[in-house]
């Protein structure tokens, strides 16, 4: 992994945003350019897809960062530093070492990518994203009501 001049290296125990199209996947930074990640437990999905949302299940990994990517650009984020204490690093480590090779249950409202790598930073199970994806589908619903409302209304009085 080339660390870049405007980025900084990751740290052990640092959250990682990666910016897929429609969805950002989260990994959690451990050791020599490698990442903890949440994918698919088969091939049925390829992993980091937006069809791997899906599955009710989940597969541990520990992968190269440069391999989560799939050509995506990445962060650092730690956002939640401000809210919650992160552990201290090892425990960090440790918990995120014990999870490798596990199957965990999945789901893209209460038990994502983002709520698995915050449960292993903070010891809090967490997603903005979800929030986010609450208020887009308000947003969406209000609007397709509306395009109804005038297609049910047009051409009368």
């Amino acid at each position: 992994m080339s660390s870049s001049p405007h980025r900084p290296r990751p740290r052990p125990g640092d959250l990682i945003e990666i910016f897929r199209i429609g969805y950002e996947h989260w990994a959690i930074y451990v050791e020599d350019d490698c990442v903890v990640h949440l994918a698919p437990p088969s091939e049925e999905f390829k992993a980091g897809s937006i069809m791997s949302v899906f599955s009710s299940r989940a597969l541990v990994k520990y992968s190269r960062l440069e391999d989560v990517l799939h050509g995506c650009s990445w962060k650092v984020n730690n956002k939640l530093d401000g809210t919650y204490l992160p552990l201290p690093v090892d425990k960090i480590i440790q918990r995120t070492k014990k999870m490798i090779n596990k199957i965990v249950q999945y789901s893209l409202i209460d038990g994502n990518c983002e709520h698995f790598v915050n449960d292993l930073r903070y010891g809090v199970s967490r997603s903005q994203q979800v929030g986010h994806l609450g208020s887009a589908m308000a947003s969406g619903s209000a609007l397709l009501g509306s395009f109804a409302s005038k297609r049910c209304t047009r051409g009368r009085p």
